[in-house]
Formats: C-alpha cells, structure tokens, sequence
C-alpha cells in the first residue's frame, strides 16, 4: 500500500515549479535579463558585480529604465517595459531571492519606473 503523503525535497518543489513556469514566460525572463546584462556592457559594468549589492542593482535598474531603448532606438511601450520589469523581477526573486517590486531598497528604481510613459 502506498502512502497517502509523499515525501518530496525542498528541491524536488523547486523544480515542479520551475517546469510548471510557461514556455513564454521562461522565454521573457531570458530575454529580460539578456537586456540588462547588454545594458551593463554597453555602459562597462559588470553585471554581476552590479546584482552582488541591493543599492548597486537599484541604481542599476533605475538607470536601465531611464534609458533602455528597442534595436531602433524608439521607446518601448509602458506595457513593454513592465513586461521586461517582471521578467527581471522572476529573475531576482529566483536566483538572488530579491525582491526588486516591494523590497524598500529599490525605491529609486521603482519610482524611476513608475514615472516612464
């Protein structure tokens, strides 16, 4: 007989819920931070010296947001950039288990983002 409760590792959740992620969310999360870390090189800094510091990466994001633009140089569209914002956002909660949407510290970065039109 089997047992009603299994018995699953904090990594055995992790990955069900890593796959569970949609095709096309997995695809704006990769494509978000592959934006940032252009950004960081086309403005010589290292990306992931700039992530080590919770100050560091909201000056960072602040300034991406000010100034990121499409290939052709045009403005993305509000919708665009809060797309791009929650792909970095899965990015840091995940792998830097940062929170750059709520946590204080990226006051500046957040009202840098809320004023974009």
């Amino acid at each position: 007989m089997s047992e009603r409760f299994a018995s699953r590792s904090d990594e055995d959740i992790a990955q069900l819920l890593k796959e569970n992620d949609s095709k096309s969310t997995k695809t704006n999360t990769k494509l978000a931070i592959d934006l940032l870390k252009q950004f960081c090189s086309a403005k010589g800094l290292g990306f992931e010296e700039q992530c080590f510091e919770k100050s560091k990466l909201d000056g960072l994001l602040k300034s991406f947001y000010a100034n990121v633009r499409k290939k052709d140089g045009s403005f993305y569209s509000k919708n665009s950039l809060t797309s791009l914002r929650y792909g970095l956002a899965r990015y840091f909660l995940s792998e830097k288990k940062t929170d750059i949407t709520a946590d204080s510290e990226f006051h500046s970065s957040n009202e840098t983002f809320c004023r974009y039109d």
